[in-house]
């Protein structure tokens, strides 16, 4: 409300009849004005005094107008004829309602100019507020953030200095966005005077300006800045302890490391007193912060590994390896160079031994130890069996067990004991037939069985060779108690080199002539499965021709196939406590060669008895007669008899 209204106010009281009069509402009006115009007689400026006023005939303590009340309709009323002295009561009754209708009315233009003032600085800051030295009355938020941002662009020039012993470390505020924090002072500033109810705010706003708020001021800075920068300084200040040592010096002696001490810094602490400091208006443009640092002993001291390199150098001597009368010696460069040292729970340091550098030595002087055990060899002179050679124990090197034992014996070396040498764990393997069980049975031993098949001397089985070969390579094996004989391991590689030649073979359901390296050779085999069976073995593997042969017992015919990873054998078990000795006999007589195997033993008292065979499902065969173009004119060959087929139980 301006000056120019509370004079017309005033005019409009002036003229009104006089108190003497009538003593009704007008006098009681100018007395409300009065009232009001007497509130905060001495304002600070034009818009306080006149806010002043307002407030004042606003002022919420004063009693609520009822709707009863008219105070326009009072105002306008005629004057009234002089009444007698005798009816004063009326008088005072007129007056009191005149005082309240102009109350109200004054109060009601007092409150409706309060709002149009209010409504004014609707987003801006109210008058009255400042931050500090900034008045930011009437300013939008723009304008008040950019203006504080202006008053305190001295928070950013300075600098925090990391004391440390040393080196001094900087972090300029700037480098951390220091500034004063306007978001939140703005804030403040736009709520002062405003409280979100519209008659509070009606009374809250004048007062703001009248008497005036002052906002706190607030410093604000990255702290993700600042914590980065004191975990970078404590990265350049920390040093971490060093543990002694021991190592290999190129001379390949050992040689101690010394320790030594580390530091590190509490980097908590110096974020806490950073942080504390700098959100002060008054902090000073270089921050001293005498940085809390810590000393880190190390875990290994230098006696410690001092203690360590002797016990290595007590270790690293020559250690001799003793088996019997032989000798082996591990060299004491050797052994250095197997010890490394590392952390003990105990002393702090120890050698330790690399297991892996010793066992190429270890496993040398086992080849030079292991060998396979060899039974007593027996062969016949005419129809006795003797000894030829005695058996020999097998050796073999337990390297697990040896290992162990020359690490114990380093071991007595650190903790000071002398081991110059260490008895090699060896295991002994019996002969399947010792001397002393040769010498035992081999006059008991005789002929428990034998068996003989015919074959034509012909180019199909190599003249022969793939079925005396066989004999020859078996001839005098002994097959020791519990042992098996396999035919086609016991033969080994059929190869040329070893003397065997194409030969036919069944492939297919059909004859190849020369379809096979050893083809024939069954007819070996076929003879010692017979001699096996008659001497009471059990059989193990044993399998029949596609097709009948006419030279093997019907029924009882074993072929074999394969080389080296073969795929049909024929084996059986000495299933008694005696040894076999396998002799293999090859004659001939003209076109017609003999295989022969027999077998000597102890007799188990065994029978063996063969029933007749049962033949079922006879199949009569049929010559199959090929042209050969490379034959001459009216020459024929045969390449195999006809033979029937049938079923043989």
């Amino acid at each position: 409300m301006t000056d120019d209204a509370l004079a017309r106010m005033r005019d409009d009281a002036s003229t009104s009849p006089a108190a003497g009069e009538s003593g009704d509402g007008p006098a009681g009006g100018v007395e409300a004005l009065a009232t009001m115009t007497e509130i905060n007689p001495a304002p600070v400026d034009e818009t306080s005094a006149e806010l002043a006023a307002i407030v004042a005939a606003a002022d919420v303590s004063a009693e609520p107008v009822t709707g009863t009340v008219a105070p326009v309709a009072v105002a306008t009323q005629p004057p009234t004829p002089p009444v007698p002295a005798a009816r004063r009561p009326r008088t005072a009754l007129r007056f009191g309602l005149s005082f309240v209708a102009g109350l109200a009315l004054v109060t009601g233009i007092g409150a409706g100019a309060l709002s149009a003032w209010s409504h004014q600085y609707d987003g801006r800051i109210l008058p009255g507020v400042h931050a500090g030295s900034v008045d930011l009355s009437g300013m939008t938020p723009d304008a008040a953030r950019a203006a504080i941002t202006a008053a305190w662009t001295r928070l950013g020039d300075g600098r925090i200095v990391l004391v440390v012993p040393t080196g001094n470390t900087v972090i300029t505020y700037s480098d951390i966005s220091r500034m004063a924090d306007a978001n939140t002072m703005l804030a403040e500033a736009l709520a002062a005077g405003r409280q979100g109810a519209p008659l509070a705010d009606l009374i809250g706003a004048p007062r703001v300006a009248i008497s005036g708020i002052d906002v706190a001021s607030e410093v604000t800075w990255n702290h993700d800045r600042l914590r980065t920068a004191i975990d970078a300084a404590a990265t350049a200040i920390n040093k971490p302890a060093v543990d002694a040592g021991v190592v290999v010096a190129p001379d390949g002696s050992f040689r101690v490391t010394p320790s030594a001490t580390g530091i590190v810094m509490d980097q908590a602490a110096v974020l806490a007193s950073v942080e504390s400091q700098l959100g002060s208006l008054d902090a000073p443009a270089e921050l001293d912060i005498q940085t809390p640092v810590g000393v880190l002993l190390p875990s290994i001291a230098n006696a410690a590994a001092s203690d360590a390199k002797a016990a290595g150098d007590r270790m690293a001597w020559d250690l001799t390896l003793a088996y019997k009368a032989e000798q082996w010696t591990v060299s004491g460069s050797k052994i250095r160079s197997a010890i490394t040292f590392a952390p003990a729970a105990s002393s702090g340091l120890a050698p330790v031994v690399d297991q892996a550098v010793l066992d190429p030595v270890l496993t040398q002087v086992a080849k030079a130890i292991n060998r396979k055990p060899q039974d007593a060899r027996l062969t016949l002179v005419g129809r006795t069996v003797i000894v030829e050679k005695p058996s020999r124990d097998g050796l073999t090197v337990d390297l697990e067990n040896t290992r162990a034992a020359v690490l114990d014996a380093l071991a007595a070396r650190q903790s000071g004991s002398t081991v110059p040498s260490v008895q090699l764990a060896v295991a002994v393997i019996q002969p399947g037939i010792s001397s002393n069980t040769a010498g035992a049975v081999v006059p008991g031993m005789v002929e428990i069985s034998r068996w003989t098949t015919w074959f034509h001397v012909y180019e199909f089985n190599g003249f022969g060779a793939n079925i005396w070969v066989p004999s020859t390579l078996l001839n005098g094996m002994v097959i020791a108690p519990g042992k098996s004989f396999d035919f086609m391991r016991d033969v080994g590689l059929i190869t040329p080199e070893r003397g065997f030649k194409p030969g036919n073979a069944i492939v297919h359901g059909k004859i190849d002539p020369l379809g096979a390296i050893g083809g024939g050779i069954c007819t070996a085999s076929t003879t010692m499965f017979n001699a096996a069976l008659r001497g009471g073995f059990k059989i193990l593997k044993r399998a029949n021709h596609y097709f009948y042969i006419d030279r093997y017992p019907v029924g009882l015919d074993a072929t074999v196939s394969g080389s080296g990873k073969w795929a049909q054998t024929t084996s059986w078990v000495n299933d008694t406590p005696y040894p076999v000795l396998i002799r293999g006999i090859n004659t001939r007589k003209g076109g017609i060669g003999y295989v022969t195997f027999v077998l000597y033993s102890v007799p188990s008292g065994r029978k063996v008895v063969l029933d007749p065979p049962v033949i079922k499902n006879v199949v009569v065969a049929v010559p199959d007669i090929k042209y050969d173009p490379t034959l001459k004119k009216g020459v024929k060959k045969l390449d195999e008899l006809p033979l029937n087929g049938m079923d043989v139980w």
